[in-house]
């Protein structure tokens, strides 16, 4: 499985990476946010790899205001997004931070415990068909 470690990143940055990624996959997989990562979670036959979704990434993080104070590194089925620029006071991690055991739509912030229910969320809330 396709992992985005965003663990340098702010969570509204986090949940712009995950939209941005869920929307480059065209309905053939979505990214999900869990904790300080993005699990890219493929239900299709048509394989996702690691370069289609580094390039969505580094895609994301071009478009950004401030581009420089990002980087982008692989590590085997890992992408790592760094941040050369700490979170301002009020942007910190924790507030971010999902509860332990619960996933979040990437489209829309929908939170549940279940995979299956929050693809079956994406399916019909955002007619995202694989």
């Amino acid at each position: 499985m396709i992992g985005v470690d965003c663990s340098e990143l702010t969570g509204d940055e986090m949940l712009a990476v995950a939209s941005a990624i869920s929307e480059g996959l065209d309905g053939r997989g979505v990214a999900i946010a869990k904790d300080d990562k993005i699990m890219i979670d493929q239900r299709t036959k048509s394989k996702i790899t690691v370069a289609e979704v580094l390039s969505l990434v580094e895609t994301f993080v071009s478009r950004r205001q401030s581009p420089m104070r990002y980087s982008v590194e692989v590590s085997g089925n890992n992408i790592v997004v760094h941040s050369r620029v700490a979170p301002k006071g009020g942007e910190k991690k924790t507030i971010h931070r999902l509860p332990p055991g619960f996933l979040q739509c990437s489209l829309c912030g929908f939170l549940t415990r279940n995979r299956d229910e929050l693809t079956l969320h994406v399916r019909q809330a955002h007619e995202v068909i694989r």
